[in-house]
């Protein structure tokens, strides 16, 4: 049975053992939408909230697996309602866009490129925050054990629900489209495996492919730097990684480098190396030339460089040598340093993997200690209570198809410049997997490695052109969404949900809400039976009690 099926199931059982409990709680359970959006005559959405600069709650379930587990957490949604219209031209539909966004910014809100098209499409958007994102937090710490409610599965259950519970105050033939960038990218990719849930997506550069090592990021780093810069940087780690053999000019050069503590050497690699790449995307040219100015002088000289460079950063960023480090994020409390990344840390250690590792190829700028090895090795640091040696990519691919991803009218929006886009969908296979698909793929293809691929940040006049076509090839995307016939082909079991029975979840979930309301019937009845059964019983008492009291 699928998961969108279990739900009312279980609540029918409930509800046949207990009614007045389940009536109770599904009166608050239809109550769990704060500030959203009213139905007025005619369809349509009512002024109550024509869009929200605010969070809005939706009352999400901590567990979609589990219905004896009744807890629910309150997961922040934004909506825009002001260009909502329903379609008068033949054969239009009314769209709903859904955006799963684990960074909401107010000030792009009502200015970003999906409000763009919304107000071109009469849409109605929704921006989602993701679970163990911002302030959506099922369980109010991060220990290993709160954090196995944070998984693929429990992600895409977050979202099936909100548009289930959207859906009944939309018209019927609402069309939803949901749309993410990177992991959010993914997230959205995996819904659309529910064929019944959402018309579309478009996901720019999601990371599909679950997979343990993933070299393919060096080799972008270097393609973008090119190979005299790539050789003078590989150059610079592997004497770092030389002098830190010698265990006093280990601790030496970690404390000119800014570290308040002697990290072990690949933490302390890996830190190094974060640091730089985080420079390779806008400040290159700065790096590159300033090591290039001194790659022939002498170990010292190149060594007090990189230092330098290191403590400029940090006292720009003002963050702490220590700070990049996510193998010292073993707290588990809310209020411990680094707490907010370990979610994002588990999913990676647990399902995803995606560990960053040197290409064997060119010029490394991933240093040789970041092995796989060694990223397990902190995965159980940060998690000791984990089952598993390491992330199950073999199910996670199998369930959802890795770069081939199952569904239909699916737009990926991808860039050859993208470090990530070998963990993206296959250009080939996914627009030829099935003539009547409608998936495509759309290229931002881009002289300059250094343009960034944001599709979704407000369009400016200083856009280069390839991200201007881009946007353009979307919005003609879903212009078509709106008004062509629903093509998509049946979906085969196996994809998106675990295994089982897969893509039955229109149906299940019908028949499932059917069996509940006939529980809830039921434990009405039952409850009317014990109510009345009492009350006799009361009254018979209380004419005992009145008739001895006259005699």
């Amino acid at each position: 049975m699928s998961f969108l099926a279990r739900v009312p199931y279980s609540l029918a059982l409930l509800a046949t053992a207990s009614g007045l409990f389940l009536i109770f709680n599904l009166a608050g359970a239809s109550a769990a939408v704060v500030g959203g959006p009213t139905l007025s005559a005619g369809g349509r959405i009512g002024v109550a909230a024509a869009y929200s600069d605010f969070a809005l709650n939706f009352t999400q379930a901590v567990d979609h697996f589990n219905s004896l587990d009744a807890r629910t957490f309150h997961q922040r949604y934004w909506e825009n309602q002001r260009w909502w219209k329903v379609p008068t031209q033949a054969q239009a539909h009314p769209m709903a866009i859904l955006r799963i966004n684990s960074f909401h910014d107010d000030g792009d809100w009502n200015t970003s490129t999906i409000v763009t098209w919304a107000k071109e499409l009469g849409a109605i958007v929704f921006d989602l925050e993701p679970r163990y994102a911002g302030k959506s937090y099922p369980l109010p710490d991060v220990r290993t054990e709160d954090l196995r409610f944070y998984s693929i599965e429990q992600n895409v259950a977050d979202v099936v629900s909100f548009i289930s519970n959207k859906s009944a105050l939309l018209p019927n033939n609402t069309r939803w489209v949901v749309m993410g960038e990177l992991f959010d990218g993914a997230f959205a990719t995996w819904v659309r495996a529910k064929p019944r849930v959402a018309f579309g997506v478009v996901a720019v550069s999601p990371h599909l492919l679950a997979v343990e090592g993933y070299p393919d990021y060096d080799l972008a780093y270097q393609a973008a730097i090119g190979s005299k810069c790539s050789k003078v940087i590989h150059d610079l780690l592997e004497t770092v990684s030389w002098t830190l053999n010698n265990e006093t000019a280990n601790k030496a050069y970690q404390k000119q480098c800014g570290s308040s503590v002697t990290l072990p050497n690949a933490e302390f690699m890996y830190v190094v190396s974060t640091i730089l790449f985080g420079n390779m995307d806008s400040n290159y040219a700065t790096l590159c030339s300033t090591f290039e100015k001194v790659k022939d002088k002498d170990n010292t000289t190149r060594l007090d460089t990189l230092a330098k460079f290191i403590v400029a950063i940090n006292d720009e960023w003002n963050m702490e040598f220590t700070d990049w480090d996510f193998a010292l994020d073993t707290g588990g409390n809310m209020s411990d340093t680094g707490a907010g990344f370990r979610p994002t840390y588990y999913l990676k250690c647990t399902q995803l993997g995606q560990f960053e590792t040197p290409a064997k190829s060119g010029y490394s700028l991933v240093p040789a200690e970041r092995t796989v090895d060694w990223y397990l090795s902190v995965c159980h640091k940060l998690f000791p209570n984990l089952t598993a040696d390491g992330p199950n990519v073999a199910q996670v691919n199998t369930n959802f198809g890795g770069r081939v991803p199952e569904g239909c009218n699916m737009a990926f929006v991808v860039s050859p410049n993208d470090p990530y886009s070998t963990l993206g969908p296959d250009p080939v296979l996914v627009p030829s997997k099935t003539k009547a698909s409608g998936n495509k793929i759309i290229q931002i293809d881009c002289a300059s490695p250094q343009v960034g691929l944001s599709l979704f940040l407000p369009a400016t006049s200083a856009d280069a052109l390839c991200l201007t076509k881009a946007r353009a090839q979307v919005f003609q995307t879903l212009q078509a969404w709106q008004t062509q016939p629903d093509t998509c082909p049946t979906v085969p079991s196996g994809g998106g949900g675990g295994g089982g029975e897969g893509h039955g979840d229109g149906d299940m979930a019908l028949v499932g809400v059917f069996s509940a309301v006939g529980g809830i019937i039921l434990g009405i009845s039952i409850t009317g039976v014990i109510f009345f059964y009492l009350s006799r019983k009361i009254i018979q008492r209380w004419k005992a009690s009145a008739y001895a009291h006259v005699n």
